[in-house]
């Protein structure tokens, strides 16, 4: 059996390796081949292409399928990853559907599952609601996540938000909302405005209930939600009631 060269896999004595000049495309081949057919070519022209193409690769189907396997579970996001991260795998999954790697049905699963996750995370805790919101806006960002699907989540979390019972709590989580870019300035005033409104009501002679808004005017005071100024206009018009 004549010795093969296995480089260009042709017998020595017909060996094309010297015959070969190398190029360089400006870009990265990777030639698919049938198992069979990358280890044995007839014509050599898989192989022949390889040495002469710079940087040029040779798969067969079942390296093919083990490397898509490993490029998507490289390019999984994980809880873990920092904004950087999450943006540069989460740009390459659109590009992954285009060269035909993954199917639009993959890529619409894992943008399903993605949101999922980011409903799962509490938005009932300025930090666990400050990472849901930038994991949201970088889905925007990246087109993972349509407008309108934006103001849906918006509107879910701001119904949590306005759920909490306790106002200082409740402006804190509107402030997070607002440095993330998800409620405006002017809603941020809104939700400070009905606390106000709801401290500066009547009491109708209710002392009780006179000494709790008092109490109030004063946590939402310290806790910076109104300045000094506000402070005692708001006290002022309390004692007028």
């Amino acid at each position: 059996m004549s010795e093969m060269c296995y480089k260009c896999f042709k017998p020595k004595t017909a060996c094309l390796c010297s015959y070969t000049k190398e190029i360089d495309p400006g870009i990265k081949f990777v030639l698919l081949m049938h198992q069979k057919e990358a280890k044995r070519q007839r014509t050599g022209t898989g192989h022949i292409a390889k040495i002469s193409l710079k940087d040029a690769e040779i798969l067969s189907e079942s390296d093919y399928s083990n490397e898509i396997n490993r490029l998507k579970l490289a390019l999984n996001p994980k809880s873990t990853d920092d904004r950087d991260a999450l943006k540069a795998k989460l740009g390459r999954w659109p590009a992954m559907v285009e060269a035909g790697v993954i199917t639009a049905d993959d890529f619409e699963a894992k943008r399903t599952r993605l949101i999922a996750d980011l409903d799962g995370i509490d938005s009932t805790n300025t930090d666990t609601l400050k990472s849901k919101i930038k994991k949201l806006m970088l889905l925007k960002e990246c087109e993972w996540l349509s407008s309108s699907e934006l103001e849906a989540k918006k509107a879910e979390i701001v119904t949590t938000i306005a759920s909490n019972s306790d106002e200082v709590t409740r402006m804190s989580l509107h402030k997070v909302a607002v440095e993330g870019g998800l409620e405006t300035d002017a809603e941020y005033d809104a939700a400070k405005n009905q606390i106000v409104a709801d401290i500066t009501s009547p009491v109708n002679g209710d002392m009780d209930l006179f000494k709790k808004k008092i109490e109030l005017l004063t946590k939402i005071h310290d806790a910076g939600i109104i300045n000094d100024s506000e402070f005692g206009d708001f006290k002022n018009k309390l004692l007028d009631l």
